[in-house]
């Protein structure tokens, strides 16, 4: 059976290869299966979480709190962004436009940052992120 290496070891093995003063203290992976894989890849480069590095993740998914250690994440409303893409594209027919030249719109969806154990202050700093 071939199983090829998530694309994510490759970014933390090039991260963790570079020298010890430019190494990335933590990692926001783009979704929660992303940020496991982080975990996995920086544990079997033999790092301690959250000592070594951070990880945090997104979507808050029911497997990220039964991660070692429990996956700190951001949980957002997919009922609020469906509702604003919703709300959106009923603007757009209405107004018959839409085009590739119109302005750029920001919409803001409530979310949650959900703290667990996989988040702490970098090894050799305290909380206030001073020298050890």
């Amino acid at each position: 059976v071939h199983r090829p290496k998530p694309m994510v070891t490759d970014a933390v093995d090039f991260w963790l290869d570079l020298p010890p003063g430019r190494r990335p203290t933590a990692i926001a992976a783009g979704s929660d299966l992303l940020a496991a894989q982080t975990i996995q890849t920086l544990r079997a480069r033999g790092l301690a979480l959250p000592d070594d590095c951070s990880v945090t993740g997104y979507d808050d998914e029911p497997f990220a709190a039964m991660l070692d250690p429990p996956l700190t994440t951001l949980r957002v409303s997919w009922a609020d962004m469906g509702r604003a893409a919703a709300d959106l594209l009923l603007e757009v027919i209405d107004n018959g436009d839409g085009g590739a030249d119109e302005d750029v719109r920001r919409v803001v969806v409530s979310a949650c940052l959900v703290q667990r154990k996989s988040v702490g202050p970098p090894r050799g700093r305290g909380a206030d992120g001073g020298g050890a």
